[in-house]
């Protein structure tokens, strides 16, 4: 995702927790992903249908960031060519 828009790469979080007031370890354009994923996972013990409900838009969330990333061409060496 950084590579598309131009930003550098961050390396990975040290911790697994994030203080409240702590920065957002992804790109911006995950922010409402994150935010569906763990407002599923909150109501998920009080509320199935409405955690189903916001892990359905989690998932729409991360198609519509997938379909929007440009596509690159690469070289894939073939590591087994004997197969073929």
């Amino acid at each position: 995702m950084r590579a598309s828009v131009g930003t550098s790469a961050k390396g990975a979080p040290e911790t697994v927790c994030v203080p409240l007031d702590g920065e957002f370890g992804l790109s911006d354009a995950f922010a409402p992903a994150a935010i569906y994923y763990l407002a599923a996972m909150l109501v998920l013990d009080e509320n199935e249908e409405m955690s189903e409900s916001f892990l359905a838009r989690y998932s729409d969330q991360l198609a519509t960031l997938r379909a929007s990333l440009p596509m690159g061409k690469e070289h894939i060496r073939d590591h087994y060519p004997d197969l073929a």
